[in-house]
């Protein structure tokens, strides 16, 4: 998808951030285990599928979807390359998974984590395929310190795989705008350095937004997005067109924006 807001810039500044890259690079070589079990699912449920991939600290996300099905579609398109996954994946497709990683053929060490996410939105659920608000949130992303240029390099900060969740879908902008406050609000509240806040939003429920906060350690983003797998074209029409499964609605986050 598009991106509205400038993610490449950075801050002069004196401050060097303490960043472990070898033992982040040990951690991240090491894939989680498991969950197969079926995902919790009551009345009134909505799913999205997250996809990570540490060695790239890329993190992205899909949904909401009304029902397991469409998230099955996506997984086996993530999996594709790599017959236990896909394997794994023909095993749980009546039941569902919580968290599966698909490793690199090639080299193991590369990995994606597919987990499942599991929200009660009835509201959200009746309104699906039309569109919803989607808050996320990402940080403390630590700033990266170049060398070659001598201060702190903001768009290069890391940490988005591990430190990105979704917060909630909503059905009306006003909502997912106070979602978005609460969730930044709660992502500073016990740093030491008060971080800087921005925010943008259009003008009444025309959109999307971002807040950004920052400081000399870190950054921090909420995003609200506004968009459905209804963007994408007719529902019927997609799920009839088998040639569009990679068209799935989806938006990444990865280091230097989205």
């Amino acid at each position: 998808m598009s991106n509205d807001f400038d993610d490449d810039f950075s801050i002069d500044d004196a401050f060097k951030p303490e960043i472990d890259f070898e033992n982040r690079k040990k951690a991240a070589s090491r894939p989680p285990d498991e969950d197969l079990s079926d995902p919790a699912a009551p009345k009134g449920t909505v799913f999205y599928l997250t996809v990570s991939t540490p060695h790239t600290d890329g993190w992205e996300w899909h949904g909401p979807f009304p029902f397991f099905a469409k998230i099955l579609r996506i997984a086996q398109q993530v999996a594709r390359d790599s017959p236990s996954a896909l394997a794994t994946l023909e095993h749980v497709k009546s039941k569902g998974f919580t968290k599966l990683v698909v490793k690199d053929p090639i080299d193991e060490t590369q990995f994606s984590v597919l987990e499942v996410v599991t929200m009660t939105k009835a509201e959200v659920l009746a309104m699906l395929p039309k569109p919803v608000f989607t808050v996320l949130a990402s940080g403390p992303m630590l700033h990266d310190y170049s060398e070659v240029y001598g201060k702190v390099m903001s768009a290069n900060a890391k940490g988005r795989t591990i430190n990105s969740k979704i917060i909630g879908s909503f059905t009306n902008g006003d909502s997912a705008r106070t979602a978005a406050k609460n969730a930044m609000r709660d992502l500073i509240a016990n740093e030491d350095n008060a971080p800087e806040v921005s925010s943008s939003f259009p003008a009444a429920d025309a959109g999307g937004g971002l807040i950004m906060a920052m400081n000399p350690r870190a950054k921090w983003e909420v995003r609200v997005y506004f968009e459905t797998d209804a963007t994408c074209g007719m529902q019927a029409h997609f799920d009839e067109d088998e040639a569009n499964v990679e068209k799935e609605c989806k938006s990444s986050w990865r280091p230097g924006g989205v």
